[in-house]
């Protein structure tokens, strides 16, 4: 009914009823609003032709209710008492933003309206929408987060529910019941992205004494539905937890590849056949299986500077080393040279010519790996979120 109303199917001009093979009887049939009509006259008639017109129209299908009992139209006390609140409310100016149920003094979303309230809301729905969205009729869709859709919704389908003998509902449960909402799973992902925000305020506060990890339980401990532990140790069997990321400062205009190789992943950080990528792409491998146009290829790779290779300001690289078992990734920071200073570690040779870099942070030796995945073959939290 809103896509007919106010959507791409639009209502037949002249009401006629649908012809041809595949007609259905229940189908509704509306005519557009007329130039000189109100758009109050426009919401009243709409409403008649739905709630009283059409129901008549079905009730003359008598071969339909010889099993079941048929629906009852809306009485016209009902639309003219709903008309006449809509009329009232009309005179007050009203913002694009409003909702028809707050107009009306309905602001309880768990109430069930009256059936007065209803059509009241149904009315004023339309009066909204055209007022507010009239360049955008053609073109509206129900929205769970567009208010005065779910007003119009929720208010059809209890006149709907009215005339069937269905019990009414709360604009709550409609909003759930049309949006597709499982109101428990949405409360939960509200609670836990919240508890994800606070632990982030404490990285970014650098209190991590207070980090926690907590848990949303689905019956209650104590009277508690969230219980909070100490976050436990990186898992070394996660691929993530299990690399060391180091900070490494470096002029990626003057610094080739050949120099990262073997002065900071060999001599510095001890690193003996050392593949590196950057992203998906291999950009360095060492090894005795390797043909001869990859050992020419890599040669090559050797001459060229960083930045040519992509290598650029807040690249990441993983480096590896299968013949040590040593991994780490690498952010490389781009930091100009500095003519006649000392390297940034302060412990190389500070003769001209010697290479300029910093490292911040260790690679994990093969002993705290070992000891690592012993600790951590007795549970795997892969499923924990560590803040």
């Amino acid at each position: 009914l809103f896509a007919k109303l106010f959507g791409g199917e639009q209502p037949n001009e002249q009401g006629e009823e649908n012809e041809g093979e595949g007609a259905e009887k229940n189908d509704i049939e509306l005519r557009e609003r007329q130039q000189d009509e109100s758009v109050e006259a426009f919401a009243q008639r709409v409403t008649r032709d739905i709630y009283v017109h059409e129901i008549h129209k079905l009730l003359g299908f008598s071969e339909l209710w010889q099993e079941r009992t048929p629906p009852k139209p809306l009485e016209d006390s009902i639309i003219r008492d709903g008309s006449a609140r809509v009329l009232e409310v009309g005179q007050k100016p009203a913002s694009p933003s409003s909702s028809a149920a707050s107009d009306l003094g309905l602001s309880d979303p768990y109430a069930v309206w009256s059936l007065e309230e209803n059509a009241a809301v149904f009315m004023r729905s339309i009066c909204l929408l055209y007022e507010h969205y009239g360049d955008k009729l053609g073109s509206l869709a129900f929205d769970k987060d567009f208010d005065l859709s779910v007003d119009f919704v929720t208010a059809s389908c209890n006149l709907r529910c009215h005339g069937y003998g269905i019990p009414m509902q709360s604009k709550f449960a409609v909003k759930g019941m049309a949006g597709n909402i499982i109101h428990a799973v949405a409360t939960t992902n509200a609670i836990v992205a919240g508890l994800i925000v606070l632990e982030a305020q404490k990285v970014l506060m650098k209190h991590d004494a207070f980090s926690s990890t907590t848990f949303v339980q689905h019956n209650p401990t104590r009277g508690r539905l969230m219980q909070c532990i100490a976050p436990e140790k990186p898992n070394p069997k996660c691929y993530v937890c299990s690399k060391a990321v180091l900070r490494l400062s470096i002029d990626v205009e003057s610094t080739s590849f050949g120099a990262l190789a073997d002065e900071v992943l060999c001599k510095h950080l001890a690193f003996q056949s050392p593949t590196v990528l950057l992203d998906s792409d291999i950009l360095y491998e060492v090894g005795d299986d390797l043909t001869r146009e990859e050992v020419d290829n890599y040669r090559n790779q050797r001459k060229k500077m960083l930045a040519q290779l992509g290598i650029v300001h807040n690249a990441l690289l993983c480096v590896e080393d299968y013949s040590t078992n040593m991994s780490t990734m690498v952010l490389v920071q781009h930091v100009p040279e500095k003519k006649g200073s000392n390297d940034g570690n302060g412990d190389e040779d500070a003769s001209d010519g010697a290479l300029q870099f910093t490292v911040e942070g260790k690679v994990p030796d093969k002993g705290e790996e070992e000891e690592g995945s012993e600790n951590g073959s007795e549970s795997d939290s892969d499923d924990l979120i560590e803040m």
